[in-house]
């Protein structure tokens, strides 16, 4: 997101003139996700969202919305937003609820649909005749809509799930739930299971099929796991039979990898330039001036030091989904701005208006 607004910043022909601010919310809970939710809902220097009749002349903190990941949290943002109709595109929430236009009316999205996903599982398994199947999921929108869509599509087409079951949340990859889970799994003679499950419910289930040493069965992954280095870096995946998963078509971001390297090797220089200065005896401290210093530069390192780490291998086609939404937002608001005459207006710009301007903007990639 950071390099996608660095570079319309940058731009001389898409938003001239004009820059583009922004606030990054960590959405790790509920109450995370509704934090964020309403304090962008907030307008600016105050912490409180007003509640009227009419929304059409608020103007809240932002005007539109990248996010939330999960489909889970994004029903509940995206319910909260089209109060106001403030558009909000997703790069990973694909629930197939979210494309119901009467109860999210301003919500967008630059991942596939679920029933895409669901309609292509079901292609599989025409393709290779399997017939008998079973189907588990993830504790969340994301499993539990997705195991239940597929379960009325491969219905219809001849194919019988003889197991459908929820993967535990509690107690992980060591939760006895679990364990009797995989065990009825195997006990049903199926050898074909569809995985519709998000990372961490997938790596629990697949650690219990490693320790319950299940071989030679074939499993079918969807997106949000058939990549994850998390599930393929447990010990003994490999022995679990064939494994075959989707994802979403992947496209190269120029110039990424090198945008994370430099603010990496960028905040590195911050600690190394904040690092106090030791006494002989090595404990620091010499004369008050250089505990101040210290103390003073300690508080910055502080601030910075979470983002000092190498950054992980980031999953390239999230990132071109977070890119593509990004740019939606700037193409509409460039529409909106009559940026295209040649000099973009300092005009109010209110949430329903970004809306309203894509149906001018030529926005191919976002996808309801």
């Amino acid at each position: 997101m950071r390099f996608a607004i660095e570079k319309i910043n940058n731009s001389s022909s898409l938003l001239p003139n004009v820059t583009l601010g922004y606030e990054i919310y960590n959405t790790c809970s509920e109450s995370a996700n509704m934090y964020a939710t309403l304090s962008i809902l907030a307008q600016s220097g105050q912490h409180h969202v007003e509640v009227l009749s009419n929304f059409t002349h608020y103007q809240p903190k932002a005007v539109a919305l990248i996010g939330p990941d999960s489909s889970h949290f994004t029903l509940t943002t995206a319910a909260i937003l089209s109060i106001l109709l403030m558009p909000e595109i997703s790069y990973e929430a694909s629930n197939e609820m979210l494309s119901l236009k009467r109860a999210y009316p301003s919500f967008l999205r630059t991942i596939p649909s679920d029933r895409l996903q669901v309609e292509a599982v079901v292609l599989l398994l025409q393709e290779f005749r399997w017939n008998w199947i079973a189907m588990v999921g993830s504790d969340d929108a994301y499993g539990r809509n997705g195991i239940k869509t597929l379960h009325e599509v491969v219905a219809k087409n001849d194919i019988c799930a003889a197991y459908q079951g929820i993967i535990p949340t509690k107690g992980g990859a060591s939760s006895p739930e679990l364990k009797e889970m995989v065990r009825v799994l195997v006990r049903t003679g199926v050898n074909v299971t569809v995985v519709f499950s998000n990372v961490d419910s997938a790596k629990d289930f697949f650690d219990m099929v490693v320790q319950e040493n299940v071989t030679e069965k074939v499993w079918l992954g969807t997106e949000a796991w058939s990549l994850a280095s998390a599930v393929w870096s447990i010990p003994g995946i490999h022995s679990i039979g064939t494994v075959i998963g989707l994802s979403v078509k992947q496209a190269k971001l120029p110039g990424l990898e090198e945008f994370e390297s430099a603010h990496v090797n960028s905040e590195k220089n911050n600690i190394a330039t904040c690092a106090p200065d030791l006494g002989a005896d090595g404990r620091g401290g010499g004369s008050s001036s250089n505990e101040s210093t210290s103390q003073g530069c300690n508080q910055i390192c502080t601030r910075c030091h979470s983002l000092t780490s190498a950054p992980q291998t980031f999953d390239i086609w999230t990132s071109f989904n977070v890119y593509s939404a990004v740019f939606a937002v700037a193409h509409g608001l460039h529409h909106l701005l009559g940026c295209c005459l040649g000099a973009c207006s300092k005009d109010k710009v209110y949430p329903w208006q970004v809306s309203g301007s894509w149906g001018r903007a030529p926005l191919s990639l976002v996808q309801e």
